[in-house]
């Protein structure tokens, strides 16, 4: 920047030193351009919205909120909070891609909107929205070693 193009910043009506001018063209200029990230970086699923948009958070996010993410792998509502393996398109800052799930040892939790369906070969588990679970297969067997408890308000057998 030449001295004839200098300006005067104020910043509650302190003046700044113009030797911190170029400074502060730094932080300007970074607030409006993203960094540049190269490699795999952890992150947070902050947030999955009724339309399947996902959120993101990362430690080298410097906006003030998290960013919306592509996604390589499958995510719902589940997945808000677990933490996700990112990348970055053309290695900027503000488009994260998400590429997988980290695992968590913890227990899992599946959620579907209306039905979810398990199917092996002539096997299946169906779980509905209305509460009705539907276990279907050749040959179906339950065992305890303790006890086998079955209970509804009405049980039929055969």
């Amino acid at each position: 920047m030449h001295n004839s193009d200098k300006k005067q910043f104020t910043l509650q009506d302190e003046k700044f030193d113009p030797q911190n001018e170029e400074l502060l063209s730094v932080i300007i200029d970074n607030t409006k351009n993203p960094i540049h990230i190269s490699g795999i970086v952890i992150g947070i699923i902050s947030d999955v919205d009724e339309s399947g948009q996902v959120m993101v958070d990362f430690s080298e996010n410097f906006l003030t909120k998290p960013v919306l993410a592509k996604s390589m792998v499958e995510i719902n509502e589940s997945h808000k909070n677990q933490k996700a393996a990112l990348m970055f398109e053309n290695n900027e800052s503000d488009k994260p891609v998400i590429m997988g799930l980290m695992h968590t040892p913890d227990n899992r939790i599946v959620t579907a909107k209306k039905n979810l369906t398990i199917k092996c070969g002539k096997s299946s588990i169906e779980l509905r929205e209305n509460g009705e679970i539907i276990i279907e297969g050749d040959i179906i067997t339950s065992r305890a070693k303790k006890n086998n408890i079955i209970k509804g308000g009405t049980i039929h057998l055969n």
